[in-house]
């Protein structure tokens, strides 16, 4: 895998985690790099310009075919549609059924070995400008996937990664897989060919791992019971292997000055990763959590603190910081993160004569 690939993230709304549709090993692989290239800032789906040669990377394709299976994979997104069912936020008993494609356009550009790729519009509510009920993970997870199938699983564990356990009705399962009614209509069939070639997939080669039983009413198999374990952070969080900018260095001293002491540096450069080097993000849900008592993994909850986006403030005028660095005694719900990252940064670059 390439190596500017390593840590693209990947964020869906859990509605689209959710959502009905069965697509190709490599046509996910095409929507999953993708996503990968969303900004959070972004507001309107831009239109993605790629070499043809790096996305054919990314897709398990060998041999003198590769570029008409490009074409044909990217024709099929364009024609298969997803099924997203939401409720009314006034009546929650009504529904509404979107049936839409994944891609509005796909134009190859020979001269220049380009390919222009546009997802359809009407996907913004569920990969742009996320703040809540959404799931990010890493590209490479997927990418080292085979089965179509473990993909989707892998994002339904990835969504209760933290809560440790999830219940499915087996329906509920084949309706999101996309199954028609007469594929894998053995559960047996379906245990073997789909449940226990993802989780084998899975566990030996992602950031997760996970175990099922099942749930029966009488001798039925009604649902499947998910056990979800995280792999330790680090088994999954690569050290960098470039030269911390000066920047990155500010960061890492500040947070030093901030956290418990018993957070090492390696913890904190993970937690920074995860938040894409925001320290304003990490100061953010670092105020909001640090008065919770009987913590017993603070890097564990900083990390799902910034996947999840916690946003309950916990913040009150009794709140004193004093770093160890600069001797600053601020408090900090004078500021907002953004502020109270400036008036940090300044002192740190001072310190360190930037």
């Amino acid at each position: 895998m390439e190596k500017s690939l390593q840590k693209n993230l990947v964020t869906k709304s859990n509605t689209l985690i959710e959502a009905s549709y069965n697509l190709s090993t490599n046509e996910q692989r095409i929507i999953l790099f993708l996503a990968s290239k969303i900004q959070p800032t972004d507001e309107e789906f831009r239109l993605m310009r790629f070499k043809i040669k790096d996305i054919i990377d990314i897709l398990d394709v060998k041999g003198k075919g590769i570029y008409s299976e490009l074409q044909q994979a990217t024709s099929d997104l364009i024609s298969k549609t997803l099924t997203i069912i939401t409720s009314y936020e006034d009546n929650p008993n009504k529904h509404k059924k979107l049936q839409v494609s994944w891609l509005a356009s796909a134009e190859y550009l020979e001269k220049e070995g380009i390919v222009e790729l546009e997802f359809s519009s009407k996907l913004k509510p569920y990969l742009l400008q996320l703040k809540n009920r959404f799931t990010s993970y890493e590209l490479k997870n997927i990418l080292k996937l085979k089965s179509k199938y473990s993909i989707r699983i892998y994002e339904l564990m990835k969504q209760y990664e933290k809560i440790k356990d999830r219940v499915v009705e087996l329906e509920e399962l084949r309706y999101i897989l996309g199954l028609k009614e007469n594929e894998y209509s053995q559960y047996g069939n379906l245990k073997q060919r789909i449940l226990k070639r993802a989780q084998a997939e899975i566990n030996k080669k992602t950031d997760i791992n996970f175990e099922f039983e099942e749930i029966k009413v009488g001798r039925k198999v009604e649902k499947i019971r998910f056990i979800i374990n995280s792999k330790k952070i680090e088994n999954v969080v690569e050290e960098e292997k470039f030269e911390l900018s000066s920047e990155q260095k500010v960061k890492i001293d500040t947070l030093k000055a901030l956290f418990p002491k018993k957070v090492t540096e390696y913890e904190i450069r993970s937690i920074l990763y995860i938040a894409n080097w925001d320290l304003a993000k990490v100061i953010e849900k670092y105020m909001i959590i640090k008065n919770k008592k009987n913590i017993d993994n603070f890097v564990g909850l900083m990390i799902d603190a910034i996947k999840n986006d916690y946003s309950e403030i916990a913040v009150t005028n009794e709140n004193i910081i004093k770093t160890r660095f600069h001797n600053f005694t601020q408090r900090t719900s004078e500021y907002t993160p953004e502020e109270f990252e400036r008036i940090v940064l300044k002192k740190q670059k001072e310190k360190w004569g930037l």
